[in-house]
């Protein structure tokens, strides 16, 4: 797999250019200085390109897999923001120089956290597609060619996405949201599919706004960099400092993004991004 700390190029939705100029403005000015080149996708309905475009496994080789957002498509008020993943591919002529497998799994790019030998998704993918958990693992092993871990999405979550709850800094280390809080039954069965690989965990400190902590989780990695959404309120000065100090400790640089506008419509930076080794 090419875990984001390998990506050198960022893409967002050409539609964040009208609803979103000043946070493009901003990450461009962040991607300038710290040289990573970025560009947008055309053909797009929505801002979060990160579940409709496809996942890349290697330089040069992408596997696109069936964009079915039941959270979107249940809501006559949403379907019309659903992208159409072959339009986007037919507009886009920078894709035709990949090799794009198709897979008929139903996958939204935001449940998949990848690092370089392991891939993390939530069991949504297992009731999107009727598989049971040992089926999808294998049918998604076979795809990433490499270790795939399923964890229990997050209680009343809709999409279902593990970039709201967790993230790799490194093959061996995992980063979540505060668990300390959380439902306790969830949380051991998250930490006993964690422990069965061997992972470090790290989770974000407890703030005094619980379950608004999947926002600072939902940041975008790129290289050696990670831009951090900000939000300018009290959580800032307790999760900000903490994971300054934490990516300096593994040689990862870090900046911070306000991104409350973006966060009003759903997600964040990684789902507002999609990145890529070109």
């Amino acid at each position: 797999m090419i875990p984001d700390g390998e990506t050198r190029k960022v893409f967002y939705s050409f539609l964040s250019g009208y609803d979103f100029k000043p946070e493009l403005r901003e990450l461009r000015k962040i991607l300038r200085k710290h040289h990573y080149a970025f560009s947008h996708i055309a053909g797009t309905k929505d801002y979060f390109c990160r579940d409709y475009m496809p996942v890349q496994v290697d330089r040069t080789e992408f596997i696109r897999f069936r964009f079915h957002p039941d959270y979107l498509l249940k809501d006559p008020e949403k379907i019309q923001y659903v992208s159409d993943t072959e339009e986007i591919l037919r507009k886009n002529r920078f894709m035709t120089s990949f090799r794009i497998r198709r897979s008929e799994i139903i996958l939204d790019g935001g449940n998949v956290i990848r690092s370089k030998k392991r891939v993390i998704v939530t069991d949504k993918v297992c009731s999107d597609n009727g598989l049971s958990k040992e089926e999808a693992k294998r049918e998604l092993e076979d795809l990433f060619g490499v270790r795939v871990m399923i964890i229990p999405r997050y209680p009343g979550e809709e999409t279902g996405h593990a970039d709201g709850i967790i993230r790799f800094i490194r093959d061996d280390t995992v980063l979540t949201i505060a668990l300390e809080d959380e439902d306790p039954d969830w949380k051991n069965e998250l930490l006993n599919e964690l422990a069965k690989e061997d992972l470090h965990v790290i989770s974000l400190p407890a703030t005094r706004s619980p379950g608004t902590d999947w926002r600072y989780i939902n940041y975008l990695h790129v290289g050696n960099l990670v831009i951090v959404p900000r939000f300018e309120n009290e959580s800032d000065k307790i999760i900000l400092p903490f994971l300054e100090n934490l990516f300096n400790s593994y040689g990862i640089r870090m900046e911070t993004l306000y991104a409350e506008n973006i966060a009003g419509h759903g997600g964040v930076l990684n789902c507002f991004t999609w990145n890529i080794l070109e």
